[in-house]
């Protein structure tokens, strides 16, 4: 997850450009998970009414925010290193509950059936009441949770630092299987139709049967994978932390494409139609298609881009250490 906006220890959230003007313009789509949905493409379609650097409302919080927000129609959802996930209205920013864990809150929340889903430093993943912040149950990790959490089927899947990928209920939080990775897991997962795709820090990139656990295939990269796959057109996109972003079949993880710029690729990438956004540690954001990985351009900014791009239409929003 990477970290929005702070200074010092107050954040200030100030709800502007992609997501309060999309959800809010028109458009009435929600931005329910981290990355939009469980492919994790980053894109939806184009608001009509899109206005971009108007400042709708800000709030302070008591920590900092490493994490994207997620959204219904009513209330925005996000976590702080305060230990807190907040429930703001989502055109006031004005606190509709306030929902304290045991540790920083690193990853984005996921909504679904009337409940937020989240994972906590505190090796807790919590499901709580989107209305009400009410507990309906809570799940024990081995260590600290990081990975966003992916909904598809009802169930929820993450991985933690403790190298585990668990896939538990949504209903009641039971564990329904558990797979033990080579190393720590600080991506979230992606779901297409029935499989689940994770990486881990050792390199290695797993494909799961949602329905039962089944390991499909694994493919060593060997190196570490910060950035958090996307699927689109059984084709798994995913950056390294050397410098390459690799296009994978989802049938066996065999390599179809790689691409490789001279930084590290922290950035999960973003997908609409065939062109393939993300940024780079060199300071680059890239464009490339998503067929054949040529590029289609680049844009330099001023400092290292580690955040992931949003698109809606044809129209993509990312930032960059700059500041910009």
């Amino acid at each position: 997850m990477k970290e929005l906006i702070h200074r010092n220890s107050i954040l200030k959230i100030f709800f502007l450009l992609t997501l309060a003007t999309i959800i809010t313009s028109g458009c009435r789509q929600n931005w329910l998970m981290f990355r939009y949905d469980p492919k994790r493409t980053g894109s939806i379609e184009k608001s009509e009414h899109l206005i971009v650097g108007e400042i709708a409302w800000k709030t302070e919080l008591g920590g900092k925010i490493f994490s994207s927000p997620s959204t219904d129609l009513n209330t925005i959802y996000v976590g702080s290193t305060d230990n807190n996930l907040y429930a703001l209205d989502l055109k006031t920013g004005e606190p509709r509950f306030i929902f304290q864990t045991g540790g920083d809150i690193l990853s984005s929340p996921s909504i679904a059936n009337g409940a937020v889903v989240f994972t906590s430093m505190d090796g807790n993943v919590y499901s709580v009441n989107c209305t009400s912040g009410e507990v309906n149950w809570v799940f024990r990790a081995r260590r600290g949770v990081v990975s966003s959490p992916a909904i598809s089927s009802g169930k929820v899947v993450f991985g933690s630092y403790d190298n585990y990928i668990y896939c538990i209920s949504e209903k009641d939080g039971g564990l329904i299987w558990s797979i033990q990775a080579k190393g720590g897991i600080w991506a979230s997962p992606a779901i297409y139709r029935e499989k689940t795709v994770i990486s881990d820090t050792a390199g290695v990139i797993y494909c799961i049967d949602l329905r039962d656990g089944e390991l499909l295939w694994m493919k060593d990269l060997m190196m570490s994978l910060n950035s958090s796959p996307l699927i689109y057109e059984e084709r798994i996109y995913i950056g390294s932390m050397d410098g390459r972003i690799f296009c994978l079949s989802i049938e066996d993880g065999s390599i179809i494409w790689e691409y490789s710029v001279n930084k590290a690729i922290d950035s999960s990438p973003a997908i609409v139609e065939n062109l393939l956004l993300f940024g780079s540690w060199n300071g680059v954001i890239y464009a490339l298609q998503s067929e054949d990985g040529k590029l289609l351009w680049s844009l330099k900014t001023g400092r290292a881009v580690d955040a992931t791009p949003a698109i809606s239409g044809n129209t993509a929003y990312i930032g960059s250490n700059d500041g910009s």
